[in-house]
């Protein structure tokens, strides 16, 4: 039933997937009891109702996959998806405007620092999501470390992706701290990049070339 679920969102029958994922979670409850502890179906559902933006019941949902891979975690058989739990729980939790949005983020990038280092594509996905949501909310100085971070990631791993996404955000973000001359440099790659990949038309590769003009 997994399966199918996971088919009906891909063709965009959100609905009939969330319902699907109602039923497996219920159906589980029903014949192992709370004591089943599946953190994975709850978050699957939470990312079905978050497609729906049905914002209130993915955090719920996702809230109780963070909590029941963190009891596997106490009863010694940890999780190793409880980041990608805490990141959908801070998608729904900034899509409610919710500030502890920062700390699932920021938790769920500093396991996938512990658990697979700094130069992974997935820490880099962590530090992509906690950049975004601080630089959204104008936490400019708490995001920084983390953009440097990103930008030097994506800058020196060979294998990494080349994307505009870490130099802009970096720079953008050296800009709104005034730190202007630093600024340039990042924000000249990521318009190379915007340019290479022929998306100098999106609103971020526009803020990146107002902020090269300034």
């Amino acid at each position: 039933l997994n399966n199918l679920a996971f088919a009906l969102k891909g063709q965009k029958r959100l609905e009939d997937s969330a319902a699907l994922f109602q039923e497996i979670l219920a159906a589980r409850q029903s014949v192992e009891g709370d004591e089943d502890l599946e953190p994975g179906v709850a978050n699957n559902l939470a990312d079905a109702m978050y497609a729906l933006k049905r914002f209130d019941e993915a955090r719920t949902h996702a809230q109780a996959a963070v909590d029941q891979a963190r009891q596997l975690a106490r009863q010694g058989r940890p999780d190793p998806e409880l980041p990608a739990y805490l990141t959908t729980l801070g998608q729904a939790l900034a899509a409610l405007h919710d500030p502890a949005a920062g700390d699932a983020f920021l938790q769920a990038l500093a396991l996938r620092r512990q658990a697979i280092g700094d130069d992974n594509p997935r820490t880099w996905q962590a530090l992509a999501n906690a950049v975004f949501y601080l630089f959204n909310t104008r936490q400019f100085e708490a995001a920084l470390p983390h953009a440097q971070r990103l930008y030097e990631a994506r800058g020196s791993n060979p294998l990494g992706p080349a994307t505009p996404v870490g130099a802009a955000f970096y720079g953008l973000i050296l800009a709104e701290l005034g730190r202007n001359d630093e600024a340039q440099e990042p924000l000249r790659r990521a318009w190379e990049l915007f340019v290479a990949a022929d998306a100098t038309n999106t609103s971020f590769a526009q803020r990146v070339k107002k902020a090269l003009a300034e």
